[in-house]
């Protein structure tokens, strides 16, 4: 997934896929990780609402992005024994 820039909104059809990368099952456990309702992320997912560009909600998105390909590129340069990956 291509990140998500600062002036973009995060439409459902980024956020659904968002919350699969992050291996979410349920809307439940998203609004947990997001520290947000549940009827949020239903209304996120469906459509009433979207994230828009600067918001603390758009920020947190970001930065769990970021962290998630920083992780996977560790993980990748540990199985190929590769140096120090930077941010």
């Amino acid at each position: 997934m291509e990140p998500i820039r600062d002036d973009e909104t995060l439409t459902p059809e980024r956020f659904k896929a968002f919350v699969k990368l992050m291996g979410w099952r349920t809307q439940k456990e998203t609004a947990e990780a997001l520290g947000v309702t549940q009827a949020y992320v239903s209304n996120l997912t469906n459509g009433q609402y979207e994230v828009l560009p600067r918001t603390s909600l758009h920020k947190l998105v970001q930065a769990l992005m970021r962290e998630h390909d920083l992780i996977r590129r560790l993980q990748r340069s540990e199985r190929n024994d590769e140096g120090p990956v930077t941010p």
